[in-house]
């Protein structure tokens, strides 16, 4: 939920390296949109609500996330989305992500040359060219993971490739099993921990859910790595 990697072992930090997760323990653009469709299911169907509540949250989660390019470009893509429709405008997810773009190389032109911003902007951009054309005549759930994995792979493949000098082929298959799960256990461990300071027992009771779900991602992660060529080094 806080981006703290200090338990993970490197072990299991190559696995996901291996099977294409790292982005799931990295507090990412991904976990501000977890954030984003909590909110948006248990607030309903009020727009005006839903906007004056996540665009205050998105600004906050981004500085306990440490604003790095990826969390600050989906800040102000939700951000944008949010306000179209109190302004009166369409949204457009094209126009909000070359907004973020534009407004991280204003304040740091420099920020152009980080690992993070290419792989974020690239994924989003991959997404959004190819994700709704592969969602077509498939069911939904399967669909729409395998259209973001596609998506998201089709431009940062060639940066992963450049800048950790490997591919993990797995990727699609590791992500269509454990990315409902990121998102369940995202929601759970922001609930879990602000239950936490008010009602610590009850907290820990609804932990224990939550750890099995955690322990089954460990699992297939352990088990989708150690699977032949489930990474490919450039050598």
């Amino acid at each position: 939920v806080t981006g703290n990697r200090d338990s993970l072992t490197d072990p299991f930090t190559t696995s996901l390296q291996r099977t294409g997760l790292t982005h799931t323990v990295a507090v990412s653009g991904m976990h501000l949109a977890f954030l984003a469709g909590l909110v948006s299911l248990l607030l309903g169907a009020s727009r005006r609500l839903t906007a004056l509540v996540l665009i205050p949250m998105s600004a906050l989660f981004c500085l306990v996330a440490g604003c790095t390019p990826s969390v600050v470009r989906a800040a102000i893509m939700i951000v944008l989305l949010q306000l179209a429709p109190l302004l009166g405008r369409e949204r457009d997810d094209c126009t909000a992500l070359g907004t973020a773009l534009l407004l991280l190389l204003l304040w740091n032109p420099y920020s152009a040359a980080h690992i993070g911003l290419q792989l974020s902007f690239a994924a989003v951009a991959g997404i959004l060219l190819c994700a709704d054309k592969v969602q077509r005549g498939l069911l939904y759930f399967v669909a729409s993971t395998c259209g973001a994995t596609v998506g998201a792979s089709l431009l940062t493949t060639p940066l992963v490739a450049l800048y950790f000098d490997a591919v993990p082929l797995i990727s699609p298959l590791s992500n269509l099993l454990t990315l409902w799960a990121v998102g369940l256990l995202f929601g759970a461990g922001l609930c879990l921990g602000t239950l936490g300071l008010l009602l610590p027992r009850l907290a820990a009771l609804g932990a224990v859910p939550a750890a099995l779900l955690a322990r089954y991602l460990h699992g297939v992660i352990q088990w989708l790595a150690g699977f032949p060529f489930s990474s490919v080094t450039m050598g």
